[in-house]
């Protein structure tokens, strides 16, 4: 078993996932929280904070409710990190998809996860295209 050095974070049951990491998130203000490995881009946390939120209502407006499935075909990337918190902010769990699946792998996990809504980079978006048509679950 792998133990951390520092020590274990309390966190109340009655507080969600989403809502404590935000809270935290917040108390570190205009310092760096991402940065992206191939671009450099920098993430503030207040500004990943606005992106998550922003990416979540935009999530809901497309139908996105508490219990449904977003799975994430992406790479890391800051993008990914905003996608997931956004997903779990409306109550929606996340199941992530190695983009480096090819189309059965992919059609499997989405139909195994029972995924309703699938969030991909352009770089996937032709091949999940063609797979969703094969996944009742999406909506």
């Amino acid at each position: 078993m792998v133990k951390s050095r520092l020590p274990d974070i309390d966190i109340p049951k009655d507080v969600d996932v989403a809502s404590e990491t935000l809270r935290l998130f917040e108390t570190h203000g205009k310092k760096v929280a991402v940065i992206d490995a191939v671009t450099g881009h920098q993430y503030r946390y207040d500004e990943l904070i606005r992106h998550i939120r922003a990416v979540a209502s935009g999530l809901a407006k497309l139908g996105l409710r508490k219990g449904d499935v977003l799975a994430i075909c992406s790479p890391n990337s800051p993008e990914w990190i905003i996608v997931f918190f956004a997903a779990i902010c409306n109550g929606a769990p996340v199941t992530t998809i190695n983009p480096l699946y090819t189309a059965y792998e992919l059609k499997n996990h989405i139909n195994d996860s029972g995924a309703n809504f699938i969030y991909s980079t352009n770089a996937h978006a032709d091949m999940v295209r063609e797979v969703a048509k094969e996944c009742p679950s999406l909506k």
